[in-house]
């Protein structure tokens, strides 16, 4: 079983007009990573994993209650190898280490949390919700093996953070009609971090040295999407139920496109 570890705990219950749940696990094997070979093992590809997720929930009064949600993930993957690779850009003097022995990693992180409100009544509900999410992979070079075998030794940070506003109504006008509306927010700012080692080449793409260049490329943007509806959910009879409304989408980021639906 590649040496697969993988406990978990979860924990849940109520005290008043809390409720509670809360969940976590943790994964360990050495197959984290679909392989580059046939081989039914490979080389350098452990995974250790953790997850968690919280849910809490508080009833303010009858039909109304506002709660909290979150969840972590937590990722550290090495990269596979492949035996017996010879160097492609040997550097004199530096011993040239077995690709079996490469050393590349990568982490990835994914956390959000949401709190939100939530009513009931008569014939009206409706929710609204604050929501912020964080993305991360962070890939780690091998910086001589990396150099020797593939002539580039790059550590890259690629983020996302992203933060925003749901709310949804609905309001029963009538037993045949019930109106919905609702808006939807979000921010993200977005980034990508590259230091890359690389030799200096000719027009030909032949290297003309063996003392790596530092070549830094960052890059970073601001995004938002905007959306919003309203439609009537009509019953003109027992069994046949339409659907009618408008809905608008903005998304202005690396391009800037709207859409009325």
């Amino acid at each position: 079983s590649y040496g697969t570890m993988e406990p978990s705990l979860e924990y849940g219950g109520s005290a008043g007009n809390l409720n509670y749940y809360l969940t976590g696990t943790y994964l360990q094997n050495s197959f984290g990573i679909e392989p580059p070979t046939a081989a039914a093992t490979t080389l350098h590809d452990v995974t250790k994993q953790t997850r968690g997720f919280t849910y809490l929930s508080y009833m303010l009064q009858p039909g109304t209650q506002v709660g909290l949600m979150a969840g972590h993930f937590l990722g550290n993957f090495q990269i596979p190898n492949i035996a017996g690779e010879t160097p492609a850009y040997p550097i004199p003097g530096v011993t040239s280490p077995p690709s079996a022995d490469i050393n590349e990693n990568q982490r990835e992180v994914n956390d959000y949390g949401v709190l939100f409100a939530q009513g009931l009544s008569g014939s009206m509900s409706w929710q609204v919700s604050l929501f912020d999410r964080y993305s991360s992979v962070h890939y780690y070079p091998d910086p001589i093996a990396d150099l020797v075998y593939n002539g580039v030794s790059s550590q890259v940070l690629r983020r996302s953070l992203a933060t925003g506003l749901q709310a949804d109504m609905s309001y029963a006008t009538t037993e045949a009609h019930t109106l919905r509306w609702g808006v939807f927010v979000q921010h993200e700012h977005t980034s990508s971090d590259n230091t890359a080692a690389v030799f200096s080449a000719d027009a030909n793409g032949n290297p003309m040295s063996t003392t790596p260049l530092t070549v830094i490329d960052n890059t970073a943007k601001n995004g938002a999407f905007y959306s919003a509806y309203i439609e009537d959910q009509w019953l003109p009879v027992t069994a046949l139920t339409l659907n009618y409304g408008l809905r608008y989408d903005l998304n202005d980021g690396y391009a800037r496109e709207d859409k009325l639906s």
